[in-house]
């Protein structure tokens, strides 16, 4: 679809932006740059003093070597076509080719997991849908790109980087979700599309090693020489750089080419002589060959003429063997026929003498009834062991029944016993494992049978004594609660004396400030006691203030003590009740058990004296 010299463009400029593609075998997450500035210089790529500054080191490079090693390199380097000389010849404007087109960016988007896809997203996006939809289709190339731009900014420098022919017009990308730019939009996303897809299928191996007459070695130079002056280019701070820290690298390539030119053309010529070797040689190992083969031949020849002669001595000696066997042969056969000849006379004459003997009447009838009441019997034996057939039959029949019954009764029996154990934390795998390895179908299953009743003995006087000690410790919580309880109406009457003892005090107080008050009317009123009534008023303030501190460190003591209490009977209720919850819980589901070991015992005695009373 695009012309060559733009799909050469392409890809040195897909060599050129892409530094993480080196010639080994290490697994990559990306398949575009993974370096810190993978993101500048995505965007350097597109300066145009920077490709001049690397187009004149590689011209540089090349115009340093002789001039038979710059032809050589002419071949690496190429110079990109603009790309405003390229006609697109695709039909956009096709209604054929754009249905195409949507329908692949469709099934990308669908087997890509794309999570807001459908037909109208495809055909009609609007600015927002379009942006988020070439994003996810660009990192499905490269995962570790970061779009920080618009998308009318990002898209086109983005594709003309990975060497995509057509330009991106401005106003193309002003109007995003038009009839007249999608088709132009939804071509470069199709060719994005096709160059993920192909991608995928190669490798940077196969790259430097496809299609090349010296097995691509000469390719893979050329690549390490272009990776290792872009890094180089890459490392030199702003846009100058030096053409002499490329003429090293330039001159290594140089003279690997040519030695490999060398090398190449003395293979070449060891080759030629190596055939013309290995022609003589087959040659000659020909005609050897053709005269082991008439050797062979002969011997092989010889060996069959002596296994002729063998053979037909052999075969001498055994016709005169079967001649000697076909005389005694005939001598036995007319000894037979004589033999035959004597009985069937015999014969003759027996039947003869068994016609003239005569039986009467009496003793046909006689034996005709005998006949009939042997016959008679015999119908009738026929008829009993027919009988006795269906008989078996119905029997065998209902004893399977029986037995299946009695397996899945078996097999309930095993669960539950299997459950009652786990739960009480009292399993036996190794009794369990015996019981499973029995069937109630067995001759031999009454004697183990025993083994299980005792077996169930142990369990119940274990879940007995569970149930005991469930019992103990439920009486030993109920006294604890009895004694917590008995704490609690203590607590309360000390909590009612201190308040009792706080109310007496603050009575107290209060008598005390009206005589207080009294004290001090008297005082100033009686200026000769001044002296005795200011010591009074002072012991008196003492008393107050450690009065107050003391009335602070019981509400603190108070307060403390009724949290204490709160918080004690919370905890004694909340244990309490759980513990009868879970006792209580347990103690139906141990009933339960019980009822159903029994209802099982019942019904697997019943089993056991049904099945064992046609042999009794």
């Amino acid at each position: 679809m695009y012309s060559s010299g733009a799909s050469a463009s392409s890809r040195v400029r897909r060599s050129s932006s892409s530094s993480s593609y080196t010639p080994t075998s290490k697994a990559r997450n990306s398949r575009m740059p993974t370096s810190g500035a993978r993101n500048s210089a995505s965007r350097n790529t597109n300066d145009p003093t920077r490709f001049s500054y690397a187009g004149s080191a590689l011209s540089a490079a090349a115009s340093m070597a002789p001039s038979s090693a710059a032809k050589r390199m002419s071949s690496f380097f190429k110079t990109p076509k603009k790309q405003m000389g390229f006609k697109d010849t695709r039909n956009l404007m096709d209604r054929e080719v754009q249905a195409s087109m949507q329908r692949k960016i469709f099934d990308f988007l669908v087997a890509s997991n794309y999570s807001m896809v459908s037909e109208k997203l495809v055909r009609s996006p609007t600015r927002s849908d379009f942006a988020r939809m070439f994003e996810f289709i660009f990192l499905q190339l490269d995962p570790q790109y970061t779009f920080q731009g618009k998308i009318e900014e990002e898209m086109p420098r983005i594709m003309r980087n990975l060497g995509y022919p057509v330009p991106l017009k401005p106003s193309t990308m002003q109007t995003i979700g038009a009839a007249h730019t999608m088709p132009h939009l939804l071509g470069a996303i199709t060719w994005l599309i096709d160059a993920i897809n192909f991608a995928e299928k190669i490798s940077p191996q196969d790259l430097l090693l496809s299609s090349e007459d010296d097995g691509g070695q000469r390719r893979s130079l050329a690549y390490g020489y272009t990776i290792r002056c872009y890094k180089k280019l890459g490392d030199v701070p702003g846009y100058a750089a030096d053409v002499s820290i490329f003429r090293s690298d330039s001159d290594r390539l140089l003279e690997i080419l040519e030695e490999n030119d060398e090398v190449v053309a003395t293979t070449e010529e060891l080759d030629a002589r190596e055939d013309a070797a290995q022609e003589e040689m087959a040659e000659i190992k020909g005609r050897a060959v053709d005269s082991e083969k008439l050797e062979v031949e002969f011997a092989v020849a010889k060996d069959d003429y002596i296994k002729v002669q063998q053979y037909q001595n052999e075969l001498q000696e055994t016709v005169e063997t079967v001649e000697g066997k076909k005389n005694v042969c005939s001598a036995t056969l007319a000894d037979l026929e004589r033999k035959v000849a004597e009985v069937k006379m015999d014969n003759a004459a027996k039947e003869l003498q068994i016609s003239a003997q005569k039986m009467d009447g009496e003793t046909a009838r006689q034996l005709r009834a005998q006949k009939e009441e042997l016959n008679t019997q015999l119908e009738q034996l026929k008829s009993e062991m027919a009988r006795i057939d269906s008989d078996i039959y119905e029997l065998r029949k209902m004893a399977y029944k029986e037995g299946m019954a009695m397996r899945e009764r078996y097999g309930d029996f095993l669960r539950n016993f299997g459950n009652v154990q786990r739960h009480f934390d009292m399993k036996d795998d190794s009794f369990e494992s015996a019981m499973q390895q029995y069937s109630p179908n067995e001759p031999n299953f009454t004697h183990f049978l025993q083994e299980i009743k005792e077996h169930i003995a142990s369990v119940d006087k274990e879940v007995s004594a569970m149930i005991g000690q469930f019992a103990e410790d439920d009486a030993k919580v109920l006294e604890d609660i009895k004694k917590i309880n008995e704490q609690n109406d203590a607590l309360k009457e000390e909590f009612s004396k201190l308040r009792l003892n706080i109310e007496v005090k603050k009575h107290g107080q209060m008598l005390k400030r009206e005589d207080w008050a009294d004290e001090l009317h008297k005082v100033k009123l009686e200026l000769d006691v001044a002296q005795n009534e200011l010591s009074a008023l002072h012991a008196a303030r003492n008393t107050k203030v450690t009065g107050h501190e003391q009335l602070a460190e019981m509400k603190k003591l108070v307060q403390n003590r009724k949290i204490a209490i709160r918080e004690a009977r919370n905890e004694v209720a909340h244990e309490a009740s759980a513990k009868l919850e879970r006792i209580f819980e347990e103690w139906d589901h141990i009933k339960e058990c019980r009822a159903q070991l029994r209802e099982d015992e019942r019904a697997l005695r019943a089993a056991i004296k049904r099945f064992t009373a046609p042999f009794d």
